[in-house]
């Protein structure tokens, strides 16, 4: 008996399969976690999720075709990814008046914005 790796009728491996499967988990636990957020406002809960989110559904170097994901997580994703647009709007507010509100020349606290060291 061929192994699914090697059958002609399947043309993906059996490693692609988990990998689609762990991304799809990926997404929808990361949904769970951000439906439960009070507020996209920056905090140290929300900085984390966000960096999840970016490492999970806007992968640089990933096999998995997202167009061949389940619709549910296809829409999940897009979601997903329209809240971080949103978060990084209040990310971007509230770190430019902490940084407006500083004395001395800004640039020298760009450190205090995450998304810069990142």
């Amino acid at each position: 008996m061929k192994s699914i790796e090697t059958n002609p009728k399947y043309p993906f491996s059996l490693d692609m399969a988990c990998q689609k499967a762990h991304f799809e988990k990926q997404i929808l636990d990361l949904n769970n976690k951000m439906s439960n957020l009070k507020s996209l406002k920056p905090s140290n809960n929300v900085d984390n999720l966000f960096q999840q989110l970016m490492s999970t559904c806007l992968p640089t170097e990933t096999n998995i075709d997202v167009e061949k994901l389940c619709p549910k997580v296809q829409n999940i994703r897009t979601n997903l990814i329209k809240l971080h647009s949103e978060a990084i709007g209040y990310s971007e507010q509230h770190y430019s008046t902490v940084l407006v509100s500083l004395e001395d020349n800004p640039l020298h606290h760009l450190d205090l914005y995450p998304c810069l060291l990142h």
